[in-house]
């Protein structure tokens, strides 16, 4: 009778089970048990092997039994599946700026994702032989903040872990997000959302505060932000107010916000700046910004930002077309950049964008900080088939990015500007083939950054 034999293998992938397998005595059943529990059965096959995947049992090494049986009685052996170390993280008592430095412990490639407050802070696949792993963490917010760590690591194991840190809390003035003042609504369900102190409550009411019984309260999170969720009539709601926990020298009370309903609102659509678009450049002077948004929709538009009580006097309001829902508003540019463009539509059509935020521009001629020159395609090493190959990258916001593709030799360069983001884009035939090119990409004004990228690339056929 031959005697089983047994040993446990991990695919790289680690979503894949782990596999116990061996050799038998043809046609005897195998089963595989931890302890009491058994991980399930199979047959040999007819040249003597067999093998079994087998669900995850758990962090560290576990002893496997394997019996054979139906052939002639009963032979076992065993085995060891090791599954590694649960994850653990490590974190500072205290952070501040929103950033932290974690470190921690898992196992190699195992796949770890970081939360707080319901928003994923990180997400990484842990490199070190040793499972080990240090995160650069941004972006947690302030106060008393939870980092729930979940690692899916060989075998198909998932492991969970928590830690928590504080961070001094910054007083922040209260603000409405979603509903512009004096700005129009759909009839319905609303979702009220802004910013505030964190930790702080808010206290919300349709019917303004000398009607207590309507109070409406939620905290404001970790990031800043809250939000409630309140039914709108069709009717206009001129007291309605938000209130948070009074705080020293911020705004803690927004009144009379003034809604109103509109009733000639068009088929909901995303919100659309058309004619501008992040990164652009721009002659300074008076300009039309153009889009899209839900015809008859109110459009808020503001050069510094939405959101913010300080520069709220710049907003700039209008109506979308009743019936194609083109917008447009003019508005000077000085010659400097712009980086918290934004642009809202009201009321928020649910499933659509609502809000842009963020949009940089800046006046030609704006060169920004200096920043290392990166080509993210083609690859090094690379090939491609004859024909217009396109480049891309990063690098100086403003600066002249040329690319020789005969590498030292200077003949026919293409050129391009990168964007107000530092993005740029080069389109460059290459018919000759099957060459292998020294592509050279050099930026201009990169100061003690990296100026020179060699990008080695084959065209074939």
């Amino acid at each position: 009778m031959k005697q089983p034999t047994a040993q446990v293998g991990f695919d790289a992938d680690v979503t894949q089970k782990a596999v116990v397998s061996g050799e038998g005595a043809a046609g005897a059943t195998i089963t595989v048990k931890n302890g009491s529990d058994t991980l399930g059965s199979t047959r040999v096959a007819d040249d003597g092997t067999w093998s079994l995947p087998i669900d995850p049992i758990g962090p560290g090494q576990h002893t496997l039994t394997v019996e054979q049986t139906g052939i002639d009685g009963t032979q076992t052996t065993t085995a060891v599946a090791d599954f590694g170390a649960a994850v653990s993280i490590d974190a500072p008592e205290t952070f501040a700026a929103g950033a932290m430095t974690v470190t921690g412990q898992s196992s190699a490639g195992a796949q770890v994702t970081i939360v707080s407050g319901g928003k994923q802070i990180d997400s990484f696949t842990v490199s070190n032989a040793d499972g080990s792993f240090s995160r650069d963490l941004t972006g947690l917010g302030s106060g008393k903040i939870e980092l729930e760590v979940t690692a899916k690591s060989k075998g198909g194991l998932t492991t969970e872990t928590t830690a928590s840190s504080t961070a001094p809390i910054v007083a922040e003035s209260v603000q409405i997000s979603s509903h512009v003042k004096n700005g129009t609504f759909m009839p319905g369900e609303q979702l009220f959302t802004g910013r505030g102190t964190v930790g702080a409550t808010i206290t919300f009411n349709v019917h303004g505060f000398r009607n207590p019984e309507y109070n409406m309260t939620t905290t404001v999170d970790q990031f800043g932000n809250w939000q409630i969720r309140r039914g709108l009539a069709d009717t206009t709601y001129p007291l309605l107010s938000v209130k948070q926990t009074p705080q020293a020298g911020v705004v803690n009370e927004l009144t009379n916000w003034n809604l109103r309903p509109y009733d000639g609102i068009g088929q909901p659509g995303d919100l659309e700046l058309t004619n501008f678009k992040d990164g652009d450049f721009f002659n300074p002077g008076d300009q039309v910004f153009a889009g899209m948004a839900t015809p008859g929709a109110t459009i808020v538009f503001n050069p510094f930002g939405l959101d913010n009580p300080a520069v709220e006097s710049y907003n700039i309001v209008t109506k979308a077309d009743e019936t194609t829902g083109k917008w447009e508003i003019r508005r000077a540019l000085a010659n400097t950049n712009y980086d918290q463009i934004g642009v809202r539509q009201e009321p928020a059509a649910e499933g659509k964008v609502n809000q842009i935020n963020n949009i940089r521009v800046a006046p030609y001629g704006w060169i920004g900080k200096p920043a290392d020159l990166t080509v993210t395609s083609p690859t090094a090493d690379s090939t491609a088939p004859a024909g217009v190959q396109t480049f891309t990258g990063t690098a100086t916001p403003g600066t002249r990015v040329t690319v020789y593709v005969w590498g030292d030799n200077p003949t026919n360069p293409a050129t391009a500007i990168a964007n107000a983001r530092g993005q740029w884009t080069i389109n460059r035939g290459m018919g000759a083939y099957p060459v292998k090119y020294n592509v050279r990409v050099v930026q201009e004004n990169a100061g003690d950054k990296i100026d020179t990228v060699r990008v080695p690339l084959t065209i074939t056929e």
